[in-house]
This record gives structure tokens, sequence and C-alpha cells, in this order.
């Protein structure tokens, strides 16, 4: 219950910050984006996110991320 709390706490830190830098429509990149845990809080800023990833198996997680803008190639 304490660890959810405290990612809850870390990840509305987290958006908070890049809220600052990153605005709605911005273009972002995540270059080497892993499992996309910054893709998904530059989406939740409102930004467009192209996210490139070389290993296949961190690339499945990242096709499920939830972005209305989404192309895989």
């Amino acid at each position: 219950m304490i660890k959810t709390i405290l990612f809850q706490y870390r990840q509305f830190k987290k958006k908070r910050f890049y809220s600052e830098l990153i605005k709605k429509n911005d273009l972002c990149f995540d270059i080497g984006a892993n499992i996309g845990s910054k893709s998904k809080l530059f989406i939740k800023t409102g930004a467009k996110v192209i996210a490139f990833e070389p290993q296949s198996s961190c690339f499945e997680v990242l096709t499920r991320i939830n972005n209305p803008t989404h192309e895989s190639y």
C-alpha cells in the first residue's frame, strides 16, 4: 500500500515537472524508450510522442501504450 502511494506521488511530481516544459501538442522524441515510462508521462502532458526502442521485447510493450496518435512501424 505504501509503495503504491509513493509510486503515485512520484508519478505526480514527474508529470508536474514535465508539464512545465512540454505543452499540449508538442512533439517529443523518446529515444531508447525501453517500456515507455517517460513516453506515458509525455502523453499525459498532451504531447505527441515518437518513441524508438530497438529491443523487440520492449517494443511489444511500447505498442500497448494508449496513444491516440499511435502509429507503429
